[in-house]
């Protein structure tokens, strides 16, 4: 009489385990390229929504301001210095008494400072706010890193670079008084951790309100 074997053979056992292996490495492919595209969409959203929101409040904030006070004309820098209610025009004939050249003497002057610091861990937007008696006569030095001591202080892009290929200072100012602004948001260059860069490049010129022929603002 013929007994009946039990178990499974080593044969059998090792083409299982095999084929085992296969069917988790094919499911754990397709959830890792799930994963990585959702969160590649997560980032690009994220890089959309920074550009979009610093386009927004900075362009806002040049176009009503009256004097561009850094860059100077014409010339080319990381540092951007706005003020509203005060016009260096009022010079010869000031509203509000001798060295006074605010617009409205009844508010003081606000000063509105974006400051780009592109250290290779930092590579953040700044913007410092705060009311003062009077604009900045020369360009003010700011460490741009988070700690002067403004009312007023807030991050506002980060992963922000000089846009390629020129790799200019955020900040132009042309002979005329236009100021040209030039970023990008992301990584413009393939990295290790990131072979496709992702990135949503900014380009604008913008108008301050001053009268018209104004140069001295």
């Amino acid at each position: 009489m013929r007994s009946l074997r039990a178990g499974f053979s080593l044969l059998e056992m090792v083409i299982a385990v095999a084929l085992s292996i296969m069917v988790v490495v094919a499911v754990m492919s397709v959830l890792s390229s799930g994963i990585y595209a959702h969160m590649n969409g997560i980032r690009n959203g994220t890089i959309m929504g920074w550009s979009l929101i610093t386009f927004a409040q900075m362009s806002r904030e040049i176009e009503s301001s009256n004097v561009l006070v850094s860059p100077a004309a014409p010339g080319s820098s990381n540092l951007l210095v706005l003020c509203n209610n005060w016009s260096r025009a009022l010079a010869p004939s000031p509203l509000c008494g001798a060295g006074d050249l605010r617009l409205n003497c009844a508010r003081p002057v606000e000063v509105i400072y974006y400051c780009y610091n592109g250290a290779p861990n930092e590579k953040v937007i700044w913007r410092y706010y705060t009311n003062v008696g009077a604009c900045p006569g020369a360009v003010p030095f700011v460490a741009c890193n988070g700690t002067p001591a403004f009312p007023q202080k807030m991050q506002m892009a980060s992963a922000v670079e000089p846009l390629r290929p020129a790799n200019l200072p955020l900040f132009t100012r042309t002979a005329s008084g236009e100021l040209t602004i030039r970023f990008a948001v992301g990584e413009q260059l393939p990295t290790v951790s990131r072979p496709i860069p992702i990135s949503r490049p900014f380009e604008a010129t913008l108008v301050l309100q001053k009268s018209l022929f104004n140069a001295f603002d």
